[in-house]
């Protein structure tokens, strides 16, 4: 969804055929590792933020900070996952 989003439907299908084919995510996945629910979270939350900025619907940003909260209580690194939902701003006006 994220690659077709910002790219088109070709990109989309490649992220999802080496997603599926890489043998570390294979394996994470497998045994549910923390590091596999992290990305799950983290790719959730950066399909809400781009859905929010592309259709101008703020509800999605506070879908956005639910699966930032859920990515920093599978691991402490998805703290940085915030910082996604901070470039919403950027993001929508296109400048710094």
């Amino acid at each position: 969804m994220i690659g077709k989003r910002l790219y088109g439907s070709t990109s989309g299908l490649l992220a999802a055929a080496m997603l599926a084919v890489f043998p570390l995510h294979i394996t994470c996945s497998r045994y549910l590792k923390e590091d596999s629910l992290l990305l799950f979270f983290v790719l959730c939350c950066t399909a809400a933020v781009l859905k929010a900025v592309q259709e101008d619907r703020k509800s999605f940003i506070f879908v956005a900070a639910l699966m930032a909260g859920s990515s920093a209580s599978v691991k402490y690194t998805g703290i940085l996952t915030a910082s996604i939902i901070c470039a919403a701003p950027w993001l929508k006006s296109r400048s710094w």
